[in-house]
């Protein structure tokens, strides 16, 4: 009974914050050495799904897109663990599609430019690796550039959407002007052969407005 006790005693307290700071420290750790080694992959990287998914259409399409740090960001600071997984995303994105022009990383969006805001909180950084293999991105990306056409029909039910956009935003012509072909890719990724409503919807999301 004693040996029991002397051991629970000497048995380390579980400090949940201790554990996630370890966590997201090993996690960055494991980010800059693949980075460094230049064969960093998606499934590597860990959260920032919706910036994956901007970046797949970027890459069917050959849009140029942005990568925000932060929505209300003052200054691109690399020592932010959003900043190293934004890298550690553009690196992954180079090696996997070198033939589309790598997005850029920016403290503030150019409206003329596909935009997404990228906010990487640090519970993000210790999560473990997507399931989804790299290659199955890989693979899904060179289909739908496959099946991506000059340019789809719009529904009208999509076209009406669009309209009413433009009339309660304010875009600017050359946002507007962007917005169907980042459409266009965003339905080639679904396999539709029109653009249709929640294309235009999905593509006016990575547009940033100013009023």
């Amino acid at each position: 009974m004693e040996d029991l006790m002397a051991r629970t005693r000497r048995r380390p307290r579980y400090n949940p914050r201790i554990d996630a700071a370890t966590a997201v420290a090993s996690r960055l750790v494991s980010l800059r050495e693949a980075m460094t080694s230049g064969q960093i992959r998606f499934d590597q990287v860990p959260g920032a799904c919706s910036a994956k998914r901007c970046l797949e259409i970027a890459a069917t399409g050959g849009h140029r897109c942005q990568l925000v740090i932060g929505t209300d960001a003052p200054a691109y600071s690399p020592a932010t663990h959003s900043a190293v997984v934004v890298e550690a995303l553009v690196a992954a994105f180079s090696n996997a599609f070198p033939d589309v022009p790598a997005p850029a990383i920016v403290a503030h969006a150019d409206l003329n430019q596909m935009s997404w805001v990228v906010a990487v909180p640090d519970c993000d950084v210790a999560l473990p690796p997507p399931a989804e293999p790299a290659s199955e991105i890989v693979a899904r990306v060179h289909d739908a550039q496959a099946r991506r056409p000059p340019m789809r029909q719009i529904h009208p039910d999509a076209q009406a959407l669009f309209e009413e956009a433009k009339r309660r935003i304010p875009l600017t012509a050359d946002t507007a002007a962007a917005i169907p072909p980042v459409a266009n890719s965003i339905a080639a990724l679904a396999n539709s052969p029109v653009i249709r409503r929640i294309d235009i919807a999905e593509a006016l999301c990575y547009f940033r407005h100013t009023r």
